[in-house]
């Protein structure tokens, strides 16, 4: 009898060196996502010189401070409504509950998110202690109230953030 030679043994195939590029493939499809979501949306500036802003932040702790020492406190009536005329009222006191008259106080309205543009009043004291005007807010959403009251080398600032219906 004759035999037939053996053929050689065919190497078997290993899935080894697929598996490491499979388990990749996750991490590259999320990094992509994560710079395509990077590239596409909005930066979160605040600022549109955040560095300048950043170096002169000692000045806004010192000024803090000077406010502390002045010990006045101040309420703010805003609209909450929106496209509906209305009016500001803005009231200080001084230490001793007495009102402080002779401000020169100065508002900005504006939106923390979108591209709205800012809203500046200027508010006259309506009673002593008292300041006053009128506003329309063009939009609902939230908004933020920044006032600005000086007397001389006395200044106050308040900032309210309001939801506006």
């Amino acid at each position: 009898m004759t035999t037939l030679p053996a053929s050689p043994p065919r190497p078997r195939r290993s899935l080894i060196p697929w598996l490491f590029p499979a388990a990749l493939l996750p991490v590259l499809a999320a990094n992509a996502a994560l710079i395509y979501l990077a590239i596409e949306s909005k930066p979160a500036l605040v600022s549109e010189h955040p560095f300048e802003d950043g170096r002169t932040y000692n000045r806004e702790l010192e000024a803090a401070a000077k406010q502390t020492v002045l010990g006045w406190t101040a309420t703010l009536e805003a609209p909450r409504t929106a496209n509906v005329a209305d009016r500001i009222v803005f009231a200080v006191l001084d230490s001793a509950d007495a009102p402080i008259t002779g401000l020169v106080v100065a508002l900005r309205i504006w939106r923390p998110v979108g591209s709205e543009g800012d809203l500046r009043v200027a508010l006259v004291e309506v009673a002593p202690g008292r300041y006053a005007a009128p506003v329309t807010i063009p939009e609902p959403g939230q908004w933020q109230f920044d006032i600005v009251a000086t007397r001389g080398d006395e200044e106050f600032v308040l900032g309210k953030r309001i939801v506006v219906q």
